[in-house]
């Protein structure tokens, strides 16, 4: 019977009771709108949980997204145009790194520019460089810290490596390799840290993918990343031999499938040329073992038949710009190849290689030397946009803001502290190795087991320093930033970590009774 039923019958009846049907319902569509009250709310909280939990990665993306304007297309040297020129006549060599002519060349046709491209780069290198310092900071404190707390020290450490004393900002904002390899470092050691906090139960596979996928493309943007490949295959075999233990040694291989497969592509399927890369590499060690060693300059026919003995106190070590851009050149025309490979200068580098190791190896660490910044710091930072045929120029909103960014530089560049901070790669390099040694004392001493995880990682900015003394063509800050990145990020989290802790551990001191 329903409740309008009971109401008539109580009044054509006189029966006592039949109205309590009325005070039912007002009591039932109370607790309905109590009930829908408490989901929307629940609702809300739980909105307002996960914008809280994603609040400093929208905030990062936020500067990434403000960088990308004020710097709008992006800052632009000659290698950028370079790369810019292969793509606007879509014939592509292997001078500079090719995937990123065919990705611009490829945006082009679909109506985008450089300015689409350092759009991506930018806000993914903001949001890498917060969520790996975050990653960095939990590593180191995560047993106090709470995941919100560390991941705000993360866009701590953002901030902080985005204050202009600190070339972060323009490489963000470059189209080049160094910018490219930057990106691609700072995420495969997020993805790293990330795989590594995983339960064994749980895959993770999409991260391991795009692990390796950007492992593979480290030769391809720099092509010597690929002696970074070695660290990079035992770093993917530790994430996947719990998990996978069978098949763990082929898929730590992949990187390396991965960049054969791209390479052959490249040349077979997309038609790249080969150029002479590597000759200004081998002429530029060649020359360096005529002067540190003339006695055996027999031993180097072509080499010494192409020096111009005259123009020799002009050589630089470490550069390559006096072997065929440089006036006065101190070789003869044609030694120098930049548009195919040169065979006989190659055949008397490998030969000078297996004959005279140790000297080879000498004249790298001379060259090698000269490349960390201890005397001078060159090429801090692209912060312009170079003269050029195309007419690319910057945006004229944000100029004035740009100023000031200049004005801030030239003020800071006063002191010279500043300039061993963030313009020496040799002060990270030491701070790495500290890096490591700590990790390794404190096994000794505490018995601890060592995560081998991040003595790897710990290892992939050495490799891609040491990768430099077989690459040396000038003595630019910009061609080792990558890896002092990563130095700095893990540095500047352990400090900026630290520091919450401890206020956090004083904090629990002062409310305990």
């Amino acid at each position: 019977m329903g409740c309008e039923d009971a109401i008539s019958g109580e009044r054509e009846t006189g029966v006592p009771g039949y109205g309590n049907c009325v005070e039912q319902d007002k009591i039932a569509n109370r607790k309905s709108k109590t009930a829908n009250v408490a989901k929307t709310l629940g609702r809300v909280r739980s909105f307002l949980s996960r914008a809280k939990a994603c609040a400093p990665a929208l905030v990062a993306l936020a500067l990434g997204l403000i960088l990308w304007l004020v710097y709008y297309p992006a800052c632009m040297g000659a290698d950028s145009f370079w790369i810019y020129a292969h793509a606007k006549s879509g014939e592509f060599t292997d001078w500079h790194a090719p995937v990123m002519s065919i990705l611009l060349a490829g945006l082009m046709r679909l109506g985008g520019g450089v300015g689409a491209l350092t759009f991506v780069v930018c806000l993914a290198g903001t949001l890498g460089v917060q969520r790996l310092a975050g990653s960095c900071t939990r590593l180191l404190y995560g047993r106090r810290l709470s995941h919100g707390a560390c991941e705000w020290t993360g866009l701590a450490c953002l901030v902080l490596l985005l204050i202009p004393v600190s070339p972060l900002l323009f490489y963000l904002m470059t189209f080049g390799k160094d910018s490219w390899m930057l990106v691609a470092f700072v995420w495969i050691v997020e993805l790293a840290l990330r795989l590594d906090r995983k339960k064994p139960g749980r895959p993770g596979t999409i991260r391991i993918v795009a692990l390796i996928a950007l492992a593979g493309l480290v030769p391809l943007i720099r092509h010597n990343g690929v002696l970074c490949l070695p660290v990079l295959c035992l770093v993917v075999w530790l994430l996947v031999w719990r998990r996978r233990p069978k098949t763990a040694p082929l898929i730590a291989l992949a990187p390396v499938f991965l960049a054969a497969i791209l390479f052959r592509a490249q040349y077979n399927l997309l038609g790249v040329e080969r150029s002479g890369v590597a000759n200004q590499c081998m002429a530029q060690q060649l020359i360096g073992l005529c002067i540190l060693r003339p006695d055996i300059r027999e031993e180097m026919p072509y080499t010494s038949a192409n020096v111009i003995d005259e123009h020799l106190d002009k050589y630089i070590w470490g550069e390559t710009g006096p072997l065929w851009y440089m006036e006065p050149l101190i070789v003869r025309s044609g030694f120098v190849t930049i548009e195919r490979p040169n065979p006989k200068l190659s055949a008397e580098y490998w030969r000078m290689v297996r004959r005279h190791p140790l000297s080879m190896l000498h004249v790298n660490w001379i060259g090698f030397v000269t490349m960390l910044g201890i005397d001078r710091t060159s090429h801090w930072a692209q912060r312009s946009i170079v003269s050029n045929p195309f007419g690319v120029r910057m945006n004229d909103t944000f100029a004035a803001v740009r100023l000031w960014i200049e004005a801030f530089i030239s003020f800071c560049g006063r002191f010279s502290l500043l300039r061993w901070l963030t313009g020496v790669h040799l002060v990270w390099i030491v701070i790495d190795l500290a890096w490591i040694a700590a990790v390794f004392a404190v096994f000794v001493q505490k018995r601890i087991h060592p995560s081998w995880l991040a003595i790897l990682l710990l290892f992939l900015p050495l490799s891609y320093y040491g990768s430099y003394m077989l690459a040396m063509t000038a003595r630019y800050f910009r061609y080792m930033y990558p890896a002092t990145l990563l130095v700095q990020i893990l540095f500047v989290s352990a400090l900026f970590g630290g520091g919450v802790a401890l206020h956090a551990k004083r904090r629990d001191w002062a409310k305990a009774p």
